[in-house]
């Protein structure tokens, strides 16, 4: 788990407020489930609460390659 306090500045996007980009300070996204794109730029925020795990996530157990 990371520590919040620990972890500095972080930059997400934020449903139901408006939100700039940081790129090139437009506010039209593409929503998915774990991150927003720009629809302009293309850079990519979090979503508050996102995580990478799940389906089409692909995960290493560290005994080589089974």
């Amino acid at each position: 788990m990371v520590d919040q306090d620990q972890r500095g500045y972080h930059v997400v996007y934020r449903p139901g407020e408006r939100n700039a980009c940081p790129g090139c300070g437009r506010s039209h996204w593409w929503i998915g489930r774990v991150m927003a794109e720009c629809a302009f730029c293309g850079v990519t925020l979090d979503l508050p609460g996102g995580t990478s795990r799940g389906e089409g996530v692909f995960a290493t157990s560290g005994r080589g390659g089974r």
